[in-house]
């Protein structure tokens, strides 16, 4: 992603890290409660359902649509998620 010229990063008030550490807690809490029904939609999925996810993915990766390899990490991921729930 190109960075703009004018662009500083800059040091969070009070207020903004406040918020950040509460951001952070609810996803400590939210994030393994999400992941294990992440985990349990994964071990239910059919075959069928699976295969017609993975296709799904494919579309991603057709040529003409930015870099030919892009499209194909989000489907390398998808497929070993569901290679090793």
């Amino acid at each position: 992603m190109p960075v703009m010229a004018h662009s500083k990063l800059r040091a969070l008030d009070d207020d903004e890290r406040e918020q950040m550490r509460q951001w952070l807690a609810n996803w400590q809490r939210a994030g393994p409660l999400l992941e294990q029904e992440r985990t349990e939609r994964i071990r239910a999925l059919s075959d069928t359902d699976a295969a017609r996810m993975a296709l799904d993915l494919w579309h991603f990766a057709q040529p003409g649509r930015g870099d030919d390899g892009e499209g194909f990490l989000p489907m390398k991921r998808a497929l070993q998620k569901l290679e090793n729930p």
